[in-house]
């Protein structure tokens, strides 16, 4: 039989818990106007491509109801065919997404692609306060190409892999 100490003990417990997860992460805003902004760090290799490093930055609409815009730097980037025998290399590309309306945010939460017609940029992410951030980044390109001295095109996907983002107000 359990005490009656140990019932009032158990339901306290379960009642904080209830309260961490109803008012915690989840429900966190950020504040309007802010910009977040951090360096990327490689949590996957991609399977054909590499990048030296990257930031994101993304900034809160000025009423706080959802993203604004974001701001997306890769730098040295190279890529090869399957074979290797054709390999594509930058300096790295920038890119600023400006949103109509404000990319919403739920429940502190957020899920953006700001990929073009040949690019995808998946950042799946979370405010973990009102000054800090934190996401998944997935990067890929397709590019067709054609190699100097022939007319035959090839399209090569490249995969640059998946990227950790923590970003805070500055």
């Amino acid at each position: 039989m359990i005490s009656k100490k140990r019932l009032q003990w158990i339901g306290g417990v379960v009642l904080v818990m209830w309260l961490l997860v109803g008012c915690g992460v989840a429900s966190v805003k950020p504040h309007p106007g802010a910009t977040f902004t951090g360096p990327l760090e490689l949590i996957r290799s991609g399977t054909n491509g590499e990048v030296g490093g990257g930031e994101l930055e993304i900034t809160i609409a000025e009423d706080g109801t959802g993203i604004s815009s974001v701001s997306f730097t890769l730098s040295n980037m190279n890529c090869s065919n399957e074979s290797g025998s054709i390999n594509i290399a930058s300096d790295g590309i920038s890119k600023t997404t400006t949103f109509s309306q404000p990319a919403a945010i739920a429940n502190g939460k957020f899920e953006l692609d700001i990929g073009g017609i040949d690019e995808e940029i998946n950042i799946d992410g979370l405010f973990t306060s009102p000054t800090e951030a934190n996401a998944t980044i997935q990067i890929s390109t397709t590019t067709t190409v054609a190699p100097p001295g022939t007319s035959l095109k090839e399209t090569i996907s490249c995969d640059y892999g998946s990227w950790n983002w923590s970003g805070e107000v500055k």
